[in-house]
């Protein structure tokens, strides 16, 4: 009886040691942090904005020589230490939010006329070959004319993003 008590013991000590293993909930932030690590190649944009009373938004891809001469480069590098580095030059840095859902670049230096931009991105798509990123043009018109005229314009309904679609 001593050795049936004791093996039903053990069942039952292995088996809650694997369901908590199992139930244990992994890290958004640091799941999404390890696919985008890495080199990739932004391939397509788009920006989609609204005129006048038009009900649907415009969408009109930049094509590669834009893309080139907005960033520089197509190929950004996301390094394990939080810099984006585009065509081998540290361009700014970057955070991913605790839920995984946003990522945020942080534009610091004294070469910029505005210290500390911060571009909030929402994650759209991402698996370790394809990875989509959407901002809203609101945000950075807001940031830009904030800096220009000191008044905060956030409030505005400028309706217009800017999709990024990076491949590897």
């Amino acid at each position: 009886m001593k050795k049936i008590s004791l093996l039903f013991t053990t069942v039952l000590f292995f088996l809650s040691g694997m369901l908590n293993c199992s139930c244990q909930k992994e890290d958004p932030q640091k799941e999404v942090i390890a696919t985008i690590e890495g080199t990739w190649t932004l391939t397509q944009a788009t920006a989609a904005y609204r005129l006048g009373p038009k009900k649907d938004k415009e969408k009109t891809p930049i094509n590669d020589r834009t893309l080139r001469s907005i960033f520089g480069s197509v190929t950004f590098t996301f390094e394990e230490n939080g810099v984006l580095n585009v065509g081998g030059n540290d361009a700014c840095h970057y955070e991913v939010s605790e839920d995984g859902k946003s990522l945020t670049m942080v534009l610091k230096g004294q070469n910029l006329p505005i210290d500390n931009i911060q571009l909030p991105c929402d994650i759209l798509e991402l698996t370790d070959k394809r990875m989509e990123l959407g901002l809203s043009a609101n945000e950075v018109v807001s940031i830009i004319i904030k800096y220009i005229t000191t008044i905060d314009l956030s409030f505005l309904p400028i309706d217009a993003t800017v999709s990024l679609i990076f491949t590897r």
